[in-house]
C-alpha cells in the first residue's frame, strides 16, 4: 500500500492553478474540489486545466478530483434528481481522466428518515444503482472513493463492499462527529 499526503486544493484566495502552485510545495495530492458544475465558475478553465496537468508533471503531483455535492443525490427517490446527480459526478469524472487522476470522491448519504431500518433498503437499492452507472464510465471500482460524510459509511458500507469502491475517511468529520 502507496501512502501520499494530500490537501484540499482551495488553501487561500485565488484560482484553482495559484492554489495548486502553493500546495504542490507541501504534498503529493491535492483534492480539486468541484462542489457545483452546473456554474462555470465553480470548474478550471481550458488554461488552469492545462496548467494543472504541466504542474503534476513537473512535481510528481496527483490529482484527486471531490465529485459535485450541491444539488446532488444519488440515491434520490426523485429519478430526475437521482440521474442529474449521476450526470453531475459523471461530469467530474471527464475532468478527472482530463486531469489524469485516477480517484473521484463522492459522497451518499442518507436523509435521517432513510437511515431507518425500514427506509434503508430502497435507499441501498437506489444508491447500488447510481454507482453502477457511474462504473459504466469504465473508471475502475477502487477509483470511486466514498467519503464519510456523517455517520452514513454505515449505511453504504454493504453497497461499497459489494461493488469493490474504496473508502475516504475524513478526518475532520470524524472529529466533528465525536469519532
Amino acid at each position: 500500500m502507496t501512502w501520499r499526503l494530500g490537501s484540499t486544493s482551495w488553501l487561500l484566495p485565488g484560482g484553482w492553478l495559484d492554489n495548486s502552485r502553493i500546495a504542490a510545495d507541501l504534498v503529493d495530492d491535492i483534492e480539486l474540489l468541484f462542489f457545483d458544475l452546473s456554474r462555470p465558475e465553480f470548474h478550471p478553465t481550458e488554461t488552469e486545466i492545462e496548467g494543472l496537468v504541466k504542474l503534476a508533471s513537473e512535481r510528481s503531483l496527483s490529482y484527486t478530483i471531490h465529485a459535485p455535492t450541491e444539488g446532488v443525490d444519488l440515491a434520490s427517490a426523485d429519478e430526475t434528481v437521482r440521474s442529474r446527480s449521476v450526470e453531475a459526478v459523471g461530469q467530474a469524472i471527464s475532468l478527472a481522466r482530463r486531469l489524469s487522476s485516477d480517484r473521484v470522491v463522492l459522497h451518499v448519504e442518507p436523509t435521517p428518515e432513510e437511515n431507518e431500518a425500514r427506509e434503508r433498503s430502497d435507499w441501498r437499492r437506489r444508491a447500488t444503482r447510481s454507482l453502477e452507472e457511474l462504473l459504466d464510465t469504465g473508471l475502475p471500482p477502487a477509483a470511486i472513493c466514498v467519503e464519510n460524510t456523517t455517520d452514513d459509511l454505515r449505511a453504504i458500507g454493504p453497497v461499497v463492499r459489494e461493488l469493490g469502491l474504496s473508502v475516504v475517511l475524513d478526518l475532520g468529520h470524524l472529529e466533528r462527529d465525536g469519532h
